[in-house]
């Protein structure tokens, strides 16, 4: 579910130009998710679910270690 609140959150940029950057957007990010947390606008579960790289249901599966 979207809602308004995420229009005011922080916005990726297309390119990360240092590790710095990266951090900062992390952590603006994590201050954003924790105020709509705060604010009862979306639960822990909805925020996991929004953040996260695999759905929930589907399992990630290594098949080869490259080294």
């Amino acid at each position: 579910m979207r809602h308004a609140g995420e229009a005011h959150g922080p916005v990726m940029p297309e390119q990360f130009r240092s590790p710095a950057q990266v951090a900062k957007f992390k952590r603006k990010q994590r201050e954003f998710d924790q105020l709509l947390e705060d604010l009862n606008l979306v639960d822990a579960e909805e925020l996991q679910h929004r953040n996260s790289v695999a759905v929930s249901a589907e399992f990630v599966r290594l098949t080869e270690f490259i080294g």
